[in-house]
């Protein structure tokens, strides 16, 4: 058994099953062992990025890391972007790279080019992995390997790199590996749940955020059952809806700067709020974080040691994994408490008052398709098994606003590393998964542009999948900003400055059957789709159609001026600013 055979056998018996690769003559054994290891998928795309996004989507569908394998130098180069991704989206996943031969030496610094191919892979990967490691001759590859993978899921999670130069990838192995030692999480303790009872008894209206770590408990019974019992508002973040499907009448949604109006407002009334599993980062805060934390208790639990929320005049920090919370007994213990049940009807007030259906109807466009509409009879029409992922901008915020999951029903995207061509890709890996019958990819015409070919990758695969491209122009989001602050100057964001392609054309060249909504009433034909096969649905959107509600920043004395979560654009009715003034007044 050579070293790249042991790599893959010992990765096995972790229960890590699936590498996304694009093979190279710098990682020929390594392509080798993971093709032949039993149990073990690999799959080979046309891009190392999106190998990458495919293995980061896979870790956070399964929370345990998968593989992406890379060829020397361009090929790592490549990988580099789908590292960052995992890094500040907090995904498990294990890059490995092919390395030039171990008796050739490069002083970097110094020397530009010494070897075909080669550069500095240690130097872009460190900034951007938990711990990177180039194995020599001397490793015990079982431990190495074994202690990467417990890195990348312990504490925070995040991506690891394993550098294998190419002989020692195929040097000989004697004897059977020794029994690792693991790095083991920590068993839920009473700590945590009494740490944060303390905490609610000493506030009056709390709300609960559930952020991206709690992604790693969602589909337990007793975080499920948390939900359902506890008779307080929860909300999450754009993009997390799954997380909150079993809270009921308590789910109010998405918050933030493009988020839900009643999350916001509810989050605004508040006198303290519990974040679990959420670094309360400006992405959801908006800029104003100094009035988002005024007059707020604020307790975090969250893996991360390292969180710091300056503005937050009373703030209790809890630094543990979310999977030490003992959501049973906290169920229990709140279960049993009515103090807060005025709270809970004043919420349940707002979120009739201002809810999904009354802010599709007050921003409902009639040219071409409106977003929100669609995403709401998508999500109605979708079966109960299906998978969906989400691009950047429209796509993602329309449907986070309006789509209430069910059933199995999950919905995945790339929250903070936010970038285009992630959506394809992730597709792949989220289908790998075989969690979804149905997969339905939410992308835009920009962000489907930069890994294009992967829809080839993903044709391969024998599931209902439907790929939906909101077809508005170039770059909506872009042009937004344009519109704000340049005086409408759209340079590189629109048809005059951008090429596509026609899609009825690109969609028959990739095998798969062709679909154009261009009006509202057409939106339920998407049910044709979701029986079967391999689609490409265009939706028309207006170009002017852009995200609502949402704050928009305004430029004084050349500086940005944002206003709180409370002042989202466009301003509500009159009639409706008076109905919450007055649900305010009796709180």
């Amino acid at each position: 058994m050579n070293c790249s055979d042991t790599i893959f056998k010992m990765l096995a018996e972790l229960g890590i099953t699936h590498c996304y690769a694009v093979p190279g003559g710098g990682i020929m054994y390594l392509v080798d062992a993971a093709g032949r290891q039993s149990g073990f998928q690999t799959r080979f795309f046309h891009h190392e990025q999106a190998a990458g996004f495919a293995a980061e989507a896979h870790g956070r569908v399964e929370n345990r890391p998968a593989v992406c394998l890379a060829t020397i130098g361009p090929g790592a180069a490549n990988a580099i972007s789908a590292a960052f991704s995992c890094f500040i989206n907090s995904v498990p996943c294990l890059f490995i790279s092919g390395a030039k031969r171990s008796t050739f030496q490069t002083d970097y610094p110094r020397q530009r080019f010494n070897f075909p191919q080669d550069g500095d892979t240690e130097g872009m990967a460190t900034p951007v992995v938990k711990h990177y490691h180039c194995l020599s001759a001397n490793d015990d590859i079982s431990q190495v390997v074994t202690q990467l993978v417990d890195l990348a899921c312990s504490g925070r999670p995040g991506p690891v790199w394993l550098d294998v130069a190419l002989d020692i990838q195929a040097s000989q192995v004697a004897g059977e590996p020794q029994a690792p030692s693991r790095i083991l999480p920590a068993a839920p303790t009473n700590d945590v749940t009494n740490a944060l009872l303390t905490f609610l008894a000493q506030v009056e209206r709390p709300v609960f955020l559930m952020g991206r770590g709690c992604e790693s408990v969602f589909r337990c019974d007793d975080y499920r059952r948390f939900l359902r019992d506890a008779r307080l508002p929860f909300i999450t973040t754009v993009g997390s809806n799954h997380l909150l499907k079993a809270a009921g009448q308590m789910n109010l949604g998405c918050f933030g700067p493009t988020g839900r109006r009643a999350a916001n407002r509810i989050l605004t009334e508040a006198d303290a709020l519990v974040a679990i599993g959420s670094g309360l980062d400006i992405d959801t805060t908006g800029f104003d974080r100094s009035s988002f934390f005024r007059n707020k208790r604020i307790l975090t639990i969250n893996a991360d040691a390292c969180l710091d929320i300056q503005e937050a005049a009373d703030w209790t920090q809890l630094t543990t994994s979310v999977r030490n919370i003992d959501f049973s007994n906290l169920a229990c213990r709140l279960a049993k408490q009515d103090r807060y049940a005025g709270w809970a009807t004043f919420c349940r007030s707002i979120e009739a008052l201002l809810s999904t259906q009354f802010e599709i109807d007050l921003n409902l466009t009639n040219t071409a398709v409106d977003p929100y509409l669609f995403c709401q009879r998508l999500g109605l029409l979708a079966p109960d098994d299906t998978g969906f992922v989400g691009g950047i901008s429209l796509d993602i915020v329309a449907f986070s606003h309006v789509t209430q999951l069910r059933g199995a029903q999950e919905f995945y995207l790339s929250p903070h590393a936010g970038q285009l061509g992630w959506d394809i890709p992730a597709t792949v890996g989220i289908a790998d998964s075989g969690r979804f019958g149905t997969i339905v990819c939410l992308t835009g015409d920009g962000s489907l542009m930069f890994n294009l070919q992967e829809l080839a990758t993903l044709r391969r695969i024998d599931r209902n999948i439907v790929v939906i491209i909101f077809d508005n122009g170039g770059y909506n989001s872009i042009r937004t900003s344009q519109d704000a602050h340049l005086g409408g100057r759209h340079f590189g964001s629109d048809p005059e400055w951008l090429g596509f392609p026609d899609w009825a054309a690109l969609s028959q060249a990739f095998g798969y059957r062709y679909m154009s909504i261009e009006e509202n009433d057409g939106i339920d034909a998407i049910r044709q789709s979701m029986t079967g096969g391999h689609w490409f649905v265009r939706i028309k959107i207006d170009p002017e159609r852009g995200r609502t509600p949402r704050l928009v920043s305004k430029i004084r004395d050349g500086k940005f001026v944002s206003p709180t979560i409370f002042d989202q654009f466009p301003e509500l009715p009159p009639h409706i600013e008076a109905a919450y003034a007055a649900l305010k007044a009796n709180l």
